[in-house]
């Protein structure tokens, strides 16, 4: 499975993979350093459905905030 996410304001932000089991899996952060830019790859460690939130990191939920993401199963 591939995440990635994109900050488009540079502000920060993270990217937050659940399990079906809604335990934290995965997570990754945007930061000047990785140009505000995450990919991760990993191999599912069960079947089901994950859920994937988006945090910014001001706490603000990121109304204002522009991102892109995209999830691929494989």
């Amino acid at each position: 499975m591939r995440f990635w996410l994109e900050d488009e304001n540079k502000r920060g932000m993270q990217i937050v993979v659940y399990d079906p089991d809604n335990k934290e899996y995965v997570k990754g952060h945007t930061l000047s350093s990785n140009n505000y830019r995450v990919l991760l790859e990993t191999k599912p460690t069960q079947e089901g459905t994950c859920t994937i939130k988006i945090v910014s990191d001001d706490g603000s939920g990121g109304w204002d905030y522009g991102f892109n993401s995209a999830v691929r199963a494989y």
